[in-house]
């Protein structure tokens, strides 16, 4: 935990809390909750504190904070919403809080059809993904463990992840369009979606594949199953649709891998493309189609914040690759891997 300003200067002033208290006319009490970081103090005793210590209340606490409401990545849904804020050098966002993002982390406030309430006095330091990887609470848990950052993983496709990364509404995007047939694939879509200046941060390989609930007749055509279906354009649906053509089908759609798994064990659906992990979490049959590239990606300008180079050490670690190698369908042999849009100069 850093040092609080207040604390710095007083050891420098040669001031105990008792002394420094005395000085501004403040209880020791809440100099010390102040210092801890456990109370924000009143206007009247953060100028008194300045004064005491002969500095700004802006050197002792950062600046005021402005009227603006804060953007929101994206629509919440409504009137009141739970919301987590992240702040950035290039301003304040907040997200819809739901409990589709893996982590369990606590809301930081609360706006909309009644006063916005805030849990802390800073939201703490956060880092924003868009994956539809399942296994992605494993990525958050030893993010927060080894770096103490809060990651915060949203559900998406890789077409919504390079979406949002150009609107500039996630620090980073996980997409699989890259096989063992089409090498590079990742990186080329990535140049077409966004242009220049942008890395790519090799995760894993996985194996995707159709999942029955039960082993499908070899006389039947896979178009005749009741199928659970990914949105249009999601790499699951490429192999549908490589699998069935365009012909129409019985079924729904559905947004994760998980949930494809999840709709044919109940038996809502006969057939759907998911990963080998959902399929064997749920004990269904599996027939793999491909395996698929996985890569995180990001701006080449945010390899000088912390952030990314704590993620990047993270998913380089033996642990964490020893970690990923265990779940079903995932092969680590080039975790960890580093490419760049740009050719080296």
């Amino acid at each position: 935990m850093s040092t609080h300003p207040i604390t710095e200067l007083r050891r420098a002033h040669g001031l105990s809390q008792e002394e420094l208290a005395r000085r501004a006319r403040v209880t020791r009490t809440l100099l010390s909750s102040v210092e801890t970081g456990r109370a924000t103090p009143s206007v009247a005793a953060a100028l008194a504190l300045a004064r005491a210590l002969d500095t700004t209340v802006e050197a002792l606490f950062g600046p005021p904070e402005t009227s603006a409401a804060p953007d929101w990545a994206w629509a919440p849904q409504g009137e009141t919403c739970r919301y987590w804020e992240v702040r950035n050098p290039e301003g304040t966002l907040r997200y819809p809080a739901t409990l589709e993002v893996a982590g369990g982390f606590a809301h930081d406030g609360v706006t909309g059809g009644r006063p916005a309430r805030s849990s802390r006095a800073k939201p703490p330091e956060t880092l924003t993904l868009s994956t539809c990887d399942p296994a992605s609470a494993l990525l958050v848990h030893a993010y927060a463990h080894v770096a103490g950052i809060r990651l915060l993983a949203f559900p998406g496709r890789s077409r919504g992840s390079l979406d949002l990364l150009a609107r500039n509404k996630i620090h980073v995007g996980a997409i699989h369009f890259e096989t063992g047939d089409t090498a590079g694939r990742n990186r080329e879509i990535v140049r077409q979606a966004l242009g220049s200046g942008w890395v790519l941060l090799r995760l894993a390989w996985w194996e995707s594949g159709f999942v029955t609930s039960s082993p499908t007749s070899p006389n039947r055509s896979l178009a005749s199953y009741r199928w659970a279906m990914r949105e249009p354009g999601s790499v699951a649906r490429e192999v549908q649709e490589r699998l069935i053509g365009q012909r129409p089908v019985q079924g729904g759609v559905v947004r994760s891998h998980r949930a494809v798994s999840e709709v044919v064990r109940s038996g809502w659906a006969d057939v759907g493309i998911c990963l080998r992990l959902c399929a064997e979490e749920n004990n269904l049959p599996f027939r793999p189609e491909q395996n698929e590239a996985v890569d995180l990606v990001f701006a080449e300008h945010r390899l000088q914040d912390r952030r990314f180079r704590n993620l990047i050490e993270l998913i380089q670690s033996r642990s964490f690759r020893k970690t990923l190698s265990d779940l079903p369908g995932y092969s680590t042999h080039e975790t960890g891997m580093l490419q760049f849009t740009d050719p080296p100069k």
